[in-house]
């Protein structure tokens, strides 16, 4: 799974510068979901991945997908929406992946069923997937024959619901101080004095990537047309060259101020600037992306020289 990030950067100067067949249970694990837990954990770790955690919300999801997928549901049954079901949980998430089938009761069968099917062996044993919901409907008596043993279907009895998720949470705080440490050492390098910390800025930075968070875009330009220069002036800094550094996506200071470095499209120039002395930066986080701009992490560093 690749985690989507995004980068901008500008420049601006002046001249100065249910169902009856069974149901999903909602409460703790038993015997057998942990079980089936325990041995695709046991897959993953045999292989150097880490193992999964049990989430109870994602328990609760699985296992009404696990129901919904018995009844036959239609696909237009919420309980069929993991992404939504996800939200109506406030679970916030990186990527996703759900699955329901028709198995075995032994977890440990099951699991390696699962591990010779490449379409569900690839996402159990995906490093990106840290957490891990299981839910599961007993098909047992609508199969049982005469003496109560499965008549068909090989044995197949239950229906597993499964949800592995990346979850995301905000960055730490003291997120500025460590994107301006990681900014003055690239400038370092290259000889240059180290920016300051202007709380003007830190305002006209901030208020930007709260809007692009709050209306779903990423631009240095808003819907309404205003741009860098206007949120400086804004916030009643004067000044004689503005840059902007945009960046959405990246979940922590180290990798958003390294994707500038990396980036081809100026930022890396904008931290090399000269003639800038200040900086203001800001960041917002959204548990849910957005659906014009998929990501949670957003980031902008105004940096100017004072006129």
């Amino acid at each position: 799974m690749r985690r989507r990030v995004l980068l901008l950067g500008a420049i601006l100067a002046l001249c100065l510068v249910g169902g009856s067949i069974g149901a999903a249970r909602a409460h703790a694990l038993d015997g057998a979901e942990r079980g089936l837990i325990e041995a695709i954990n046991q897959l993953r770790i045999e292989r150097g991945i880490a193992a999964l955690r049990h989430e109870p919300r994602l328990a609760r999801i699985a296992g009404d997908f696990a129901g919904a997928s018995a009844r036959g549901a239609p696909r237009s049954d919420r309980a069929l929406d993991v992404s939504a079901r996800l939200r109506d949980h406030a679970y916030a998430f990186l990527s996703m992946r759900a699955f329901a089938d028709l198995g075995v009761a032994d977890p440990v069968v099951q699991a390696r069923v699962w591990a010779e099917d490449p379409e569900r062996r690839d996402p159990l044993l995906d490093p990106a997937y840290q957490e891990v919901g299981i839910g599961r409907v007993d098909l047992s008596e609508r199969f049982a024959g005469a003496a109560g043993e499965p008549r068909v279907n090989g044995g197949r009895t239950q229906v597993w619901g499964i949800v592995l998720a990346a979850p995301t949470s905000p960055v730490p705080a003291g997120w500025g101080e460590r994107v301006l440490e990681n900014v003055n050492i690239f400038r370092q390098r290259y000889g240059l004095l180290p920016l300051s910390r202007n709380r003007l800025l830190d305002r006209a930075a901030q208020a930007h990537v709260e809007d692009m968070a709050r209306r779903d875009y990423f631009a240095h330009r808003t819907p309404d047309g205003t741009g860098p220069a206007d949120r400086v002036d804004r916030v009643g800094y004067h000044w004689s060259r503005v840059l902007e550094n945009l960046a959405a996506g990246q979940p922590s200071a180290r990798e958003v101020v390294q994707g500038w470095i990396d980036s081809k499209a100026g930022h890396r120039e904008a931290m090399l600037d000269k003639t800038v002395r200040e900086v203001g930066i800001g960041y917002t986080y959204r548990p849910q992306g957005g659906s014009r701009v998929p990501v949670q992490h957003f980031w902008a560093m105004t940096m100017a020289a004072p006129r």
